[in-house]
């Protein structure tokens, strides 16, 4: 793999993939456009040493940096951007080359938000434990539990800050609830089939679907994680566009929350879910 690919994939990992995660969570959107863009003029190639180029690479590094002004523009929106963040901006902006100002001005955003991404520190080695058919069904009843518990937070806040009448207003002060009605759609898609499958073993004593449905229930567990997390995500950003005494330490502690997510990426999805309680059950109490 050739220099330029490298720092491709290095500059996805490092600086990219936090800057987007933050960017589209406080958009309430992301960018599909802009992301086939970088697989269509760049990553498409990344594995292959003849096609790829430093213009692959320049056309993602210049991504990456308007990634990195709309986030700043946000940021001067929702929290205390000083007069001298704004004058380092200015000089990254003039004085560095395309690369270092990737750098620089990722340095001058973690300092902003108060956050900063280290996959290594968060590398596991320690192995999960793997979910057996006799210990599915009570996690699933927990899980299912947040997942009751927090729709219903959800349906509170939206009430409380919903505008009757004004859907341009709505869309600005709320958050649309697809992300944690597909992940419960996928979830129930597994597990009634799973159930089907099981009913079907109860007739057929010379057939076995215990892989079948041990994979299927396997799956439906991570996608109701998956939509808890997603609805204390949602409500966490509902309370930051609405909550009228919201302070620079409110919008560090949910960026933080949504930078723990990407920096442990590979691990539990547990921890995460926890953490966004955490910060939405402190906040409400407020």
């Amino acid at each position: 793999m050739s220099l330029p690919q490298k720092l491709a994939i290095t500059y996805y990992a490092n600086v990219f993939v936090p800057i987007e995660s933050k960017l589209s969570f406080l958009n309430n959107s992301r960018k599909y456009g802009k992301l086939e863009d970088s697989i269509k003029n760049c990553f498409i190639f990344i594995f292959n040493d003849d096609l790829f180029s430093d213009e692959n690479l320049d056309f993602f590094l210049n991504m990456i940096f308007d990634y990195q002004i709309e986030y700043y523009q946000q940021l001067k929106l929702l929290t205390n951007v000083s007069k001298e963040n704004e004058k380092e901006f200015q000089d990254i902006q003039r004085n560095f080359p395309l690369n270092e100002k990737i750098i620089e001005l990722k340095k001058l955003l973690d300092l902003i938000d108060g956050t900063e991404c280290s996959f290594v520190k968060n590398i596991s080695i320690e192995e999960e434990n793997t979910n057996t058919i006799e210990n599915q069904e009570e996690l699933l009843e927990d899980i299912f539990e947040k997942y009751s518990v927090g729709f219903e937070k959800y349906a509170e806040i939206i009430n409380k800050y919903s505008v009757l009448g004004d859907q341009e207003r709505n869309k600005l002060k709320l958050h649309t609830s697809d992300t944690f009605i597909n992940e419960f759609h996928q979830f129930l898609t597994h597990y009634s089939y799973a159930q089907f499958a099981w009913a079907k073993q109860e007739d057929d004593k010379h057939t076995n679907f215990t892989n079948f449905i041990n994979k299927n229930v396997d799956r439906a567990i991570k996608h109701l994680e998956r939509a808890v997390l997603d609805i204390y995500k949602i409500i966490s950003v509902i309370l930051m566009r609405n909550e009228k005494d919201f302070k620079k330490q409110k919008f560090k502690i949910i960026t933080n929350a949504r930078n723990f997510e990407i920096c442990n990426i590979s691990n539990s999805l547990e921890d995460k879910i926890d953490y966004f309680i955490k910060i939405v059950e402190e906040n409400i109490a407020e």
